[in-house]
């Protein structure tokens, strides 16, 4: 199921995306979007809802579009660094001591429920993220070209997020909501349907190649004056809210506009518009925007950046 798109047309890669993921595992169009631009802006990817399993099957339906390395690690509190970034090991001849690389080189590399990962594994995600490397025995290895990090994680409401963890989430330019569909809403007379099954099904939609030609496309993307001025009014409302104790970052600004750009090229323009901006504005930003007090949670956030993008 799917083929290769030798010549990328934007708009038939985005009709092929959904139609393959959405194969797999039901997702809305609009909830597909951001991840996919997320992949052609060169940003790493959060994906959150409360099914594991569901949440687990999207990204390696997402991965399979893709033909690239992929690997998973499922985190706990007993995950440590060498189960991400790989490990020094003793072998019989030269050469002698041998690194052995761990999934964190990957092109496409799934941090399975982040929210449970140890503070020691935090660490190593953040450092690795923040510098698209890792140093091993005072010796620095470049990750993987292209690389995407995605992660998976319970809502906010639904576990604490203390500082290591919060630190480790603003590497994600995206924040993707995602929910399992309730049996009730399914048709009775709806035939079977076999994930893995479909699954195995996919092919690959873009090679590695075709991913990087794209990703330079997106880079390519102007921004004029109107979408510059429309992100620094609503940036700079957040940072003076009286309820929001931490605003939109300067790295969560540029994020948004470099998927802003991955849409616009998307809908096959040359230039990003409001439009782009406007509809990425809560996947992009309501993950990095803080409220003073607990009780002001996604929904605040959210209404807050609503009421900013519509004024």
């Amino acid at each position: 199921m799917g083929t290769p798109i030798n010549t990328i047309d934007p708009r038939s890669l985005r009709q092929a995306w959904v139609r393959a993921v959405t194969s797999v595992v039901p997702a809305e169009p609009q909830v597909l979007e951001p991840i996919l631009c997320s992949l052609l802006g060169r940003t790493h990817l959060l994906i959150e809802g409360t099914t594991n399993s569901y949440r687990t099957l999207l990204v390696r339906a997402l991965a399979r579009c893709i033909d690239c390395n992929f690997q998973t690690v499922s985190c706990n509190g007993a995950t440590a660094p060498n189960d991400i970034v790989g490990t020094t090991v003793w072998r019989p001849g030269p050469p002698n001591p041998t690194f052995v690389p761990g999934p964190i080189f990957a092109n496409l590399i799934l941090l399975e429920n982040l929210d449970r990962a140890s503070e020691s594994a935090l660490k190593s995600i953040d450092n690795a993220l923040a510098a698209n490397q890792i140093v091993v025995e005072g010796q620095s290895m470049d990750l993987s070209t292209p690389f995407h990090a995605i992660a998976t994680k319970n809502p906010f409401e639904a576990s604490p997020v203390g500082p290591l963890l919060r630190s480790a989430l603003r590497h994600f330019a995206v924040c993707a909501r995602i929910n399992q569909p309730e049996a009730k809403d399914k048709a009775p007379t709806q035939p079977a349907h076999d994930p893995e099954a479909m699954l195995s099904e996919l092919q690959p939609l873009l090679t590695t190649d075709q991913l990087l030609h794209a990703q330079s496309c997106v880079r390519n993307i102007e921004v004029g004056e109107e979408a510059a001025e429309h992100v620094l009014k609503t940036v700079r409302a957040t940072r003076e809210h009286d309820e929001v104790a931490t605003g939109v970052s300067t790295k969560a600004t540029l994020s948004w506009l470099q998927i802003a750009k991955a849409r616009a090229w998307l809908e096959s323009r040359d230039y990003v518009s409001v439009a782009d901006l406007k509809a990425l504005a809560i996947p992009s930003l309501a993950h990095r925007v803080v409220p003073h007090t607990d009780h002001l949670g996604t929904e605040f956030v959210d209404e807050l950046l609503t009421t900013l993008i519509a004024s």
